[in-house]
């Protein structure tokens, strides 16, 4: 299969969440900087936006994660493109090696051609079948990481979503816990470990499921942060299920 070259955005805009002066606004502005590629940066502190010029989004906003805020792509959106009908959405022709994609902020049939184009631009990517009203994709083949960064980079967010095929959750036992900072610190760490998918860290329960990522360094990772980790035998019951949120918790709750 013949790999299309996707076009990256030569002038972007991201969302950026905790700026609360100017004071943020310049490390926001000197992180998105130091990405390569990127000639210019123009923070608005009152909308929450910086304006990127260059690039690849996907490495702008990891670089602005690392400065302590959190970003995501906003897409440019059309005035008007039609919706498209139900059995436009196809399902999978060959359903093996295949995950799902949450992808946010699609409105209309061009945003569902620019996800579908910039997913089957990733070498090894088979098939790929995008559905606007459930705001996901169903792709086959390719490496899901470098999936998420060309859909994130056509200015999408996307994460991917737990499947039972890929169910491989952990529990870790977390002491010294006390409040919300407590937990935002933990998750963080544990985001911030190769591999790692999603994690919930829950502070009445001292725990945190986690999914993906080496467990060892998981556990490494929360004991740097000075918090107690170890990991814990998870007994699943058949009854069990997980509810997953897309907004700004982006944590599933098992």
């Amino acid at each position: 299969m013949q790999v299309e070259e996707v076009a990256i955005p030569g002038e972007y805009r991201l969302k950026v969440q905790g700026m609360t002066c100017a004071h943020c606004s310049g490390h926001v502005e000197k992180a998105a900087l130091s990405v390569a590629g990127v000639t210019g940066a123009e923070v608005d502190l009152d909308a929450g936006t910086v304006l990127v010029k260059g690039g690849r989004p996907h490495e702008v906003i990891e670089a602005i994660g690392k400065a302590g805020y959190e970003a995501a792509p906003l897409p440019d959106i059309p005035e008007s493109c039609p919706l498209p009908d139900a059995a436009d959405t196809a399902p999978l022709k060959s359903p093996g090696n295949a995950y799902t994609l949450q992808v946010s902020d699609m409105t209309c049939t061009s945003c569902v051609g620019r996800v579908e184009k910039a997913i089957l631009s990733v070498e090894g990517v088979t098939e790929a079948v995008v559905d606007l009203v459930n705001q996901t994709a169903e792709v086959v083949g390719g490496d899901p990481q470098v999936v998420i960064d060309a859909v994130v980079d056509q200015g999408y967010p996307a994460r991917l979503l737990q499947t039972q095929a890929q169910d491989d959750g952990y529990e870790l036992a977390i002491g010294d816990m006390t409040c919300s900072s407590c937990v935002a610190t933990v998750e963080k760490a544990i985001r911030a470990v190769p591999g790692v998918r999603d994690a919930a860290v829950n502070l009445l329960e001292k725990n945190a499921i986690v999914h993906g990522g080496d467990s060892q360094a998981v556990i490494d990772a929360i004991v740097d942060q000075g918090y107690e980790a170890h990991l814990r035998e998870r007994h699943t019951s058949p009854n069990e299920f997980r509810l997953v949120f897309p907004d700004d918790a982006g944590a599933a709750q098992a």
